[in-house]
């Protein structure tokens, strides 16, 4: 498997690029995960309530031995629709993750140059198992489905991904950055907090809703 994984991997850095849904050519994945402010996931809410968007991260191709395996430097950027959400705290990152720590949020619709460093030592990979990296709140807005998408940050080497063990970053056709969506619905579920209330009625007086 091993020898399949690296001759793919080889190819792929020596072309163009590589097929987006060919598995096998995979050596880094993010998962986006939606939950409530409790940690359950979920997959709708209402406008003026608040939710968390966690990114997480594993090693899952390109490695011999699972005691070498792991995500070293895990980077990307996360856009979404500025109208349907915005950012309502700061970026809490994982105790697995607390190394190189960057995160902007000050452009809405946008997290950018979001994630960390591995925590573990090199000499001992943290293996291939899924690793939370960070989470964000956010408030809801404005109905309609509310798309997240992960991409490649940009800014190298600053914000590469890379794995233990490797000299080079991570190619980002060999990388899925990973996507979620929740939809917001016109009404609450549960009335929103004071704080949150009050930030969703400026965000309407200001674009002129009643």
């Amino acid at each position: 498997m091993f020898k399949r994984a690296r001759i793919i991997i080889l190819f792929c850095v020596g072309t163009v690029a590589c097929a987006s849904n060919n598995v096998a050519s995979q050596v880094v994945e993010f998962r986006l995960d939606t939950t409530d402010m409790f940690g359950s996931s979920i997959d709708s809410i209402g406008v003026g309530e608040e939710f968390v968007l966690s990114a997480y991260t594993q090693h899952v191709n390109g490695y011999e031995l699972e005691q070498d395996a792991g995500v070293f430097a895990a980077y990307l950027d996360i856009a979404f629709n500025e109208n349907l959400a915005m950012v309502a705290g700061d970026i809490v990152y994982s105790p697995d993750y607390s190394n190189g720590k960057s995160g902007d949020v000050s452009s809405p619709g946008l997290i950018d140059n979001v994630g960390s460093v591995s925590s573990h030592e090199s000499l001992t990979p943290p293996g291939p198992d899924e690793f939370l990296v960070f989470s964000v709140p956010l408030l809801t807005l404005e109905p309609g489905i509310l798309n997240f998408v992960g991409k490649e940050s940009g800014e190298s080497p600053m914000y590469d991904v890379l794995v233990h063990g490797a000299n080079v970053p991570v190619p980002s056709d060999q990388i899925n950055f990973g996507s979620a969506s929740i939809n917001v619905v016109p009404e609450p579920a549960i009335a929103p907090g004071p704080i949150a209330l009050l930030v969703y009625v400026w965000f309407r007086r200001r674009r002129g809703m009643h």
